[in-house]
């Protein structure tokens, strides 16, 4: 088993600092479960929010390596690993204690983690032929399954997936994205532009 070290913001709103924890890493983890590791090792009292564990909800939401992920959805694998990971609340909302946030506003969730929803998407202009597309989209699959370029990728902190059918992009845009009130991306605008 690999080890890891996390560093991993522990404090509330009125300050705290990073604090570092050195885990066992296993194949298949996710950054959520080292997080629960290190909370029944070494950290009891690591304040840490999660429900689903499977991508929906959004309660496991923080910043690793200073990027709004899904901490259950964020394979250890993905992640280089000659640095440490960083992880941090989200930055656009309350903090309460250590990765543990006031989430009011679950549209505002989905709009900073929508890239990493929506993912890898082959795109092409109208028109090209089902069988040119599926070519592509192979082409692109056998690439990101070699060693060299996953390991690349990782270096440079790149996400290596599967692409998306443009079906699965649309069903998400119309139903979560295109819903999302006025004041709520004026919120999200304020977010990135402080970043």
């Amino acid at each position: 088993m690999a080890k890891t070290i996390f560093r991993i913001w522990r404090g509330d709103a009125r300050g705290g600092e990073f604090k570092e924890y050195e885990s066992e890493v296993s194949e298949g983890m996710v950054v959520l479960d080292v997080v629960h590791r290190i909370q029944a090792d070494q950290a009891n009292d690591l304040a840490v929010r999660w429900n689903c564990k499977a991508g929906k909800c959004g309660s496991c939401s923080a910043e690793i390596n200073g990027r709004p992920r899904l901490m259950c959805m964020t394979r250890m694998d993905t992640l280089p690993k000659d640095r440490p990971v960083t992880l941090q609340p989200m930055h656009a909302f309350p903090l309460l204690r250590d990765l543990v946030t006031n989430a009011r506003e679950k549209a505002l969730l989905e709009l900073l983690m929508a890239p990493q929803r929506l993912g890898l998407a082959v795109v092409g202009p109208p028109g090209i032929p089902a069988e040119v597309t599926t070519l592509l989209r192979d082409a692109y699959l056998t690439m990101v399954a070699t060693t060299e370029y996953r390991d690349e990728a990782i270096k440079r902190g790149f996400d290596v997936g599967a692409p998306n059918s443009g079906e699965a992009i649309t069903e998400y845009v119309t139903s979560t994205l295109m819903t999302v009130p006025t004041e709520t991306i004026a919120e999200y605008r304020t977010y990135v532009e402080r970043r």
